[in-house]
């Protein structure tokens, strides 16, 4: 299983600090929170392809290699390990954790569902033939739940490996994001431009994005239990809401930067939702939707990294990948509290 190389990549680190004018101001409980922002970066072999990714239950970050069909994991310190999967030329996707601490993934054009755990890998094929799954979530029920882009629709798999799958959707809809929230599986139909709500039991509801021709990515729960999505086209960040005054109604907020293909979106360290623009694998920034409503975003150190993946590590950093850069990375915040 193991790739048979990991190194110590601090001799491949590249750093930047923000200058004073990237500095946040916000206020938290009555104080002034500033903080400036550092960006580290630690370089992968060529041609890996570094996508989404995850913070594992053993502190580090695990993310996909969609290039090379890997699985990678990070320590906060830089040092890398590489894990090959069986199948040749799956394309890993959509890392999460699961029970007991498993990694799972699919395989995009494998065909398969993953799971690692204690250094061995299962794989499970998906009944539909080139059903091309994307992103995968722990549900409500124990389940992991995932989507099927090309056979538009959601699969279920047991801690045993048994597969449900259901249909929910028109078909080329383009079923991507997979999130739970409030006891259901919410997923995005990028070409339908809907957000969809699906039962544990297969009962299923859509609500229509107001933006025509957004193309949904991926979906997220934030901290204050509402929905976040990355509209890809429309270059805005999506939010339904499901409780308070606003609950069953959309807030569609622009990404400030043209074109800049808004991928993943994740919250961050800060409670703030954090997302990655990819831009056709020529951009480089990492953005980030405040609670008023505004939009701040980053210049990764290297051009044309495409960065695709965004997660928040138990060491309190944001990491990301980047797809066509060939790196991983983390922003880490230096923080100053001073009252009123």
């Amino acid at each position: 299983m193991f790739s048979g190389w990991g190194w110590f990549a601090r001799n491949n680190l590249q750093w930047r600090t923000e200058d004073a004018q990237h500095a946040i101001a916000e206020e938290l409980e009555g104080r002034v929170l500033f903080s400036r922002v550092s960006i580290v970066e630690f370089s992968l072999p060529p041609g890996s392809g570094p996508g989404d990714l995850v913070a594992g239950p053993d502190g580090n970050m695990w993310f996909c290699e969609n290039g090379s069909g890997k699985l990678g994991e990070v320590t906060p310190s830089g040092q890398i390990t590489q894990y090959q999967i069986p199948t040749p030329n799956s394309h890993p996707a959509g890392l999460t954790v699961g029970l007991h601490g498993a990694i799972w993934f699919v395989e995009h054009t494998g065909n398969r569902v993953g799971r690692f755990y204690h250094g061995k890998f299962r794989e499970y094929e998906i009944p539909t033939a080139m059903a091309a799954p994307v992103t995968i979530v722990a549900g409500p029920d124990g389940n992991m739940w995932f989507t099927e882009r090309t056979a538009d629709k959601i699969g279920c798999i047991t801690p045993l490996g048994v597969i449900t799958e259901y249909d929910v959707a028109p078909a080329t809809s383009a079923v991507l994001g997979i999130t739970s929230a409030d006891g259901f599986l919410w997923f995005t139909e990028s070409s339908g431009n809907v957000i969809g709500r699906l039962s544990t039991t297969g009962q299923l509801t859509t609500y229509t994005i107001p933006t025509a021709y957004s193309w949904p990515m991926l979906i997220t729960t934030g901290p204050d239990g509402n929905l976040y999505f990355a509209e890809q086209t429309a270059d805005k960040i999506g939010e339904y809401y499901l409780s308070g005054p606003n609950a069953g109604t959309f807030r569609e907020t622009p990404v400030p930067t043209p074109l800049a293909q808004p991928e993943v979106v994740t919250t961050g360290p800060d409670g703030n939702i954090w997302f990655s623009e990819f831009t056709n694998g020529t951009g480089g920034k990492i953005g980030r939707l405040n609670s008023d409503g505004t939009i701040q975003e980053w210049s990764l150190s290297t051009a044309n990294s495409g960065p695709l993946g965004v997660a928040t590590g138990a060491d309190g950093h944001l990491w990301f990948t980047e797809n066509t850069g060939n790196e991983v990375g983390y922003m880490s915040f230096r923080v100053k509290r001073t009252r009123r």
